[in-house]
């Protein structure tokens, strides 16, 4: 059946060419995707409580991938229905036919061929832009509710941690010494040896401007999902310059349909930035009621570093302590002791947040998961009869509208578990609460000031010859 289209052949072969380029821009934005919209580094520590938003990364990957994969053989139909109708058409006269197949291996023919320099450059696509620049990380949301003394107490916690524990080793020492001569004691613990942000505030709040870069990049991709589906409608406009006749009607209509499609899913995907942030605000607030105990903390340590500096007289001060054991029992060190256990009670309330955080952390797992419905927006993409030419191509513009008028869009009400994991916060901000300037009842120093730690002589009967660093000055 002969079909009303007439071809020009040289501009065909730049708009197959033209296919292919805007058709890969599904490659780059599935990989971006894949890269930065699903990107679990924000999650990515050892015991993190957001670990459910981090495992449902791959999940999110394969949507993308699905959809690329969906949309690449919707394309690739298309792309096969006006090359047969191209040879349909070339068997009808085979002066055209030699001309036809060589243009399309790109092989330059020694004389027969039109002179199809013009009419390539009569269709020159001018397109928009993709930009798929690698995303920016966020900052701070809640500025000004930081403690600013965290930076100084996390950089000091661990030179005020090995002074610590370096005195524990001589405290542990006479404790030996006085269970040898019948008292019955326990060794004192020390102090984990991570650092605070390793320890408590990733693992628990995860990063929060990292995961702002996460919705960074849902809005990045939002557009060029948009700009990629105008060029469709870019290259709808060229069509008429290589195919002319009812018949390619269908194939602008299809052109225009990916547009209106793409364009849908470019706007669901962009809303992605809304949960992320809310990802991002959730695990600032977690990480700043954390930073003001830890700063407590701080405190603390240069206190206990300071007792435990006084009793580090080389030798005989581990001597006398020993003796002291002997004498008072647990009396001698009951003031150390309960300042080490207050010190690890803080590090495990702050740890109590882990449930909390992970049945919110699953919440947010699964409002991240309408990025499926958002993306199955491309199966609103009008089929392609397999083996057919353009003019088996259709597209009903107005029904596909009307299916899109309601995209997907993800859920930002305050859940059940939103509220359980503020209650615990908000205890934990009770239980620990801004410094008044005292810690204890019997200790009046300044606690406005967190002393930096630096070296002493720690030596201890058995412990080696040398000092122990990190003590306090």
């Amino acid at each position: 059946m002969t079909i009303d289209l007439e071809i020009n052949w040289g501009n065909l072969e730049q708009l197959l060419t033209v296919f292919d380029d805007v058709g890969a821009d599904s490659e780059k934005i599935r990989d971006y995707a894949n890269t930065w919209v699903c990107s679990k580094e924000g999650f990515d520590y050892d015991l993190c409580a957001l670990k459910p938003i981090a495992d449902v990364m791959p999940t999110l990957q394969g949507y993308f991938t699905d959809m690329q994969t969906f949309f690449a053989g919707r394309w690739s139909g298309v792309r096969d229905a006006v090359v047969l109708s191209a040879k349909d058409i070339d068997l009808t006269d085979g002066a055209v036919n030699h001309t036809f197949l060589n243009l399309a291996a790109g092989i330059a023919e020694d004389g027969g061929a039109p002179d199809v320099a013009a009419a390539i450059e009569a269709l020159k696509l001018d397109p928009v832009p993709i930009d798929l620049s690698e995303p920016e990380k966020g900052g701070e949301q809640l500025a000004g509710k930081h403690d600013d003394r965290f930076q100084v107490a996390s950089d000091t916690w661990d030179g005020f941690r090995d002074t610590i524990n370096s005195g524990i080793d001589g405290i542990n020492w006479a404790i030996g010494v006085a269970r040898d001569a019948g008292v019955d004691i326990a060794d004192v613990p020390k102090l984990p040896t991570d650092s605070l942000r390793e320890m408590i505030v990733y693992p628990l709040s995860g990063n929060y401007e990292v995961i702002q870069r996460n919705g960074n990049a849902c809005t990045i991709m939002g557009q060029a999902m948009r700009d990629w589906g105008t060029n469709f409608s870019l290259l709808s406009g060229k069509t008429t310059l290589a195919l002319k006749g009812q018949a390619s009607l269908g194939l602008i209509a299809q052109l225009n349909a990916y547009n209106l499609v793409l364009k849908a899913v470019g706007t669901g995907l962009a809303q992605g930035e809304h949960v992320y942030a809310w990802v991002a605000k959730v695990s600032e607030e977690i990480a700043i009621v954390v930073e003001k105990v830890m700063v407590k903390m701080s405190l603390k340590l240069a206190k206990v570093a300071s007792r435990i500096g006084s009793k580090a007289v080389p030798i005989i001060g581990w001597v006398s302590l020993a003796w002291d054991i002997i004498d008072k029992g647990f009396a001698a060190i009951t003031d150390i002791w309960n300042d080490i256990q207050e010190l690890i009670q803080m590090i495990e309330d702050c740890k109590q947040l882990v449930d909390e955080v992970d049945a919110w952390a699953q919440v947010a797992a699964d409002r991240l998961k309408v990025f499926e419905k958002i993306l199955d927006l491309v199966k609103e993409l009008p089929g392609v009869n397999v083996g057919g030419g353009i003019d088996s191509l259709k597209a009903n513009l107005d029904q596909i509208t009307k299916n899109l008028e309601d995209v997907p869009s993800f859920d930002e009400s305050v859940s059940g578990a939103q509220d359980k994991l503020n209650d615990a916060i908000d205890d934990l901000a009770g239980l620990h609460p801004e410094d008044s300037g005292d810690f204890d009842d019997d200790d009046d120093d300044d606690d406005s000031v967190i002393l930096a730690p630096g070296p002493f002589e720690g030596t201890y009967p058995g412990s080696g010859s040398g000092s122990s660093s990190g003590g306090y000055v």
